[in-house]
């Protein structure tokens, strides 16, 4: 990591750097040992062996890529414990027909947009016009160290005055402007998992019956009224009439193995009479 443009450090002051790190999906448990090393080309690097237990080491890996392997590294390193810890994390991408994504605080582009073969998620948005086509990917993953079954997802499709798909949400506005439909059933991309055996069912209103999302015991009914009718893709004969659908996998004991993922398509279609946005910030939903 190279120093910000213009940065000096002083001699006696000490400099502090903090790192947001994430633990890759599918980690074991056990005590791992995380090493720092730091260095300079500017001048001859001495290091303050046995200050805050620091060492001296040498940089046969040429970690900062100069060709010099025996030039001096100053190390130190701190104890990081991997636990057990089952997590299973949606992210839920979108790619509208203008292709061009924005970041939603300012409307404009921004090379800080996440981007994944043309789709972008939160903080940016996707862009398209009025009765234009777009398509929602969702990347579903065992993010944590451990297999998992019985697997549950919902999604409720975004609407006018819509909030938050589970309960601890429920109260929490989306500021959707104007309501999308899907035009098509969700497709699996390349091959699931073993063991997954999908299923999915769909939903034509907004408020499904979803018990697994209730807060903070899943399985308990926490909504007032819902509806509780399921449909096959097969029987569904105009999909602009589906508002919300689920997603049940890796049932019968089946295990989802940690790091494993799997991605599905929606294709979806914004009404004519969507309005251009105006919400500050931007939100094109």
């Amino acid at each position: 990591l190279p120093s910000p443009d213009g940065a000096v450090y002083r001699s006696g002051f000490y400099h502090v750097m903090r790192f947001k790190v994430r633990v890759k999906p599918g980690t074991a448990v056990a005590n791992y040992t995380n090493q720092m090393l730091v260095k300079t080309d500017q001048v001859e690097t001495r290091c303050a062996v046995g200050s805050y237990g620091a060492t001296q080491t040498v940089d046969v890996y040429d970690i900062d890529g100069d060709g010099d392997t025996a030039e001096v590294l100053c190390a130190n390193t701190a104890p990081v414990q991997v636990r057990q810890a089952a997590v299973a994390d949606s992210y839920k991408w979108v790619k509208g027909n203008l292709g061009v994504n924005v970041a939603e605080s300012t409307g404009l582009p921004d090379a800080s947009c996440p981007e994944w073969e043309g789709y972008t998620r939160y903080p940016c948005v996707a862009t398209l016009s009025p009765g234009g086509v777009f398509d929602y990917r969702f990347r579903i993953v065992n993010t944590g160290n451990i297999s998992l079954t019985n697997y549950v997802a919902y999604d409720v499709l975004p609407h006018v005055g819509d909030v938050g798909v589970n309960q601890a949400l429920a109260s929490s506005p989306r500021n959707t402007e104007w309501d999308p439909v899907a035009t098509g059933p969700l497709v699996i991309e390349g091959a699931a998992p073993s063991g997954a055996s999908p299923v999915v069912e769909y939903n034509l209103t907004y408020e499904p019956c979803r018990p697994e999302m209730s807060n903070p015991t899943p399985g308990v009914v926490w909504q007032s009224s819902c509806d509780d009718t399921w449909y096959t893709a097969a029987q569904i004969t105009d999909w602009s009439t589906v508002k919300s659908f689920r997603i049940r996998m890796f049932g019968s004991g089946a295990a989802w193995q940690a790091g494993d993922e799997i991605i599905w398509h929606l294709p979806m279609r914004a009404p004519l009479t969507a309005p251009v946005s105006v919400q500050s910030p931007l939100d094109l939903s």
